[in-house]
């Protein structure tokens, strides 16, 4: 009779979140993590990526009280790089007594215990009531503490958590596509922004289920779909343009740049339009000799910045970078390549004018060596 009471009361503990409007969905976007009152302080960058555990609970419900002891062994079942579970007191009070509450019912100092915190999405009208998240942010599960697919959902939800590197490359993509389409991308339209953002790959896969998207039921999700086409083709535009800019003056870093966007965009019309632009430039004799000369000049940089003689004085020049300079020097004297390389060759430890290794260091090194045998000191 006592705990039916008590369970009875937990329904009405909440009537501000009670009558506020629930959310599409629980999320952790957005989540409050009220004042820390035990165990580790977390900030809401440290649920990415980690299987959540977050439950409501209050320091006078009985069933909330009762649940403690659980929700303390599941964070002691799994590493905090993988799972957090944080346990929001929800009845008021001060997080000073919220710490002691947890304490005295065998709660333990592993729990993240908050005090006054909230979960977007969230409609409670009850307590304990608790929510699973998946290392990738879906709410799997919703209700109470004591159902039994409550420890079902977070097992499930652990065996498929990613690795560390795995959902680094994830959020990493993520975050690129929300750099291209803004923030506000639907869940469903989300695998192919990511996709698509992602210019090391070909988007056109990703597109073709955009376009599919554009033909949807719902009217919100095909304006979005088209939108995010738009915004592709801008930006397919926009890559190509910027690597014409560069023709005149940086032919292989343009070249490069044309090529790579090409094979991001293959089914883009722009690609077509850019490669052909490229092709009449190139059928001219002399800005195919300017582009060899870059290549070389390109090549240059890169293994000098390999080398990086500013944090590695020591360092020595390649005979590669050796040989590539004295290259442009022999076949391309009047590049602009090779008027580049020689503003920069004597930082790279290079005579610009020979393309071997400073005079002043070879003379250096044979002064150093010791002096023949035989020699007689004067």
């Amino acid at each position: 009779m006592l705990a039916r009471r008590l369970f009875a009361a937990a329904l009405f503990v909440l009537p501000v979140l009670a009558g506020s409007a629930a959310l599409a969905a629980p999320s952790l976007e957005g989540v409050n993590l009220g004042e820390s009152a035990s165990g580790p302080k977390l900030k809401a960058a440290d649920l990415k990526g980690r299987v959540v555990v977050f439950e409501y609970w209050g320091q006078h419900c009985g069933p909330c009280l009762a649940s403690v002891p659980h929700l303390a062994s599941i964070q002691a079942k799994y590493p905090y790089k993988s799972l957090l579970v944080v346990a929001n007191q929800c009845q008021g009070g001060d997080a000073a007594n919220a710490a002691k509450v947890w304490a005295d019912h065998q709660g333990g100092p592993k729990v993240a215990v908050v005090n006054g915190g909230n979960l977007p999405g969230a409609n409670v009208s009850g307590i304990p009531r608790v929510f699973v998240f998946d290392a990738f942010g879906k709410c799997v599960f919703e209700g109470s503490p004591m159902d039994g697919k409550f420890d079902a959902a977070i097992e499930a939800a652990a065996r498929s958590s990613p690795s560390a590197a795995v959902l680094a490359k994830l959020e990493a993509a993520r975050t690129m596509a929300k750099d291209l389409f803004g923030n506000a991308i639907a869940e469903d339209l989300m695998p192919a922004a990511m996709r698509i953002a992602d210019t090391a790959q070909s988007s056109e896969d990703a597109c073709r289920m955009l376009e599919k998207y554009t033909r949807a039921k719902d009217p919100k999700l095909a304006e979005q779909a088209k939108f995010m086409l738009e915004t592709f083709n801008k930006a397919v535009a926009g890559k190509y343009a910027a690597a014409a800019a560069k023709v005149a003056d940086e032919p292989a870093e343009a070249w490069s740049a044309v090529d790579a966007t090409a094979k991001w965009a293959p089914q883009s019309p722009e690609s077509a339009k850019a490669r052909a632009d490229m092709s009449k430039w190139m059928r001219d004799p002399a800005n195919l000799k300017e582009l060899a000369a870059d290549k070389l000049w390109l090549g240059l940089k890169t293994q000098a910045a390999k080398i990086d003689f500013e944090k590695h004085p020591e360092a020595k020049p390649t005979n590669q970078m050796e040989s590539d300079l004295r290259k442009l020097i022999k076949e391309h004297p009047q590049s602009k390549a090779l008027a580049k390389a020689r503003q920069t060759a004597a930082g790279w430890k290079l005579d610009p004018e020979t393309g071997r290794t400073e005079p002043s260091k070879a003379a250096s090194k044979s002064a150093a060596k010791p002096a023949a045998l035989g020699a007689s000191a004067k």
